[in-house]
């Protein structure tokens, strides 16, 4: 039977993993406007143009995808869409 620190210890490391996730995705955003790029929003799960999730990968579940010349080019898996978006 699990201890209640071991309950407490699994939230903080998933607590530790969205603030992670959240910085990645902040830094993505400064990037994009130091750039004076523009983040494509879309009404798919990703919420971004060309980010797809895929709920088969667990650490990095955002993947950037374009066509070019009528085939599609892979650029990636990212942890955040933002990261995706970027690419």
């Amino acid at each position: 039977m699990p201890s209640e620190s071991d309950s407490t210890g699994g939230i903080q490391v998933e607590e530790e993993e969205i603030r992670e996730h959240t910085g990645a995705a902040e830094a993505a955003l400064r990037q994009a406007e130091a750039e004076g790029l523009t983040l494509q929003p879309s009404d798919n799960a990703a919420g971004y143009r060309n980010v797809f999730k895929d709920s088969r990968q667990a650490a990095k579940p955002f993947q950037a995808a374009v066509r070019r010349a009528g085939k599609s080019v892979n650029l990636g898996y990212f942890a955040t869409a933002e990261e995706a978006a970027l690419a």
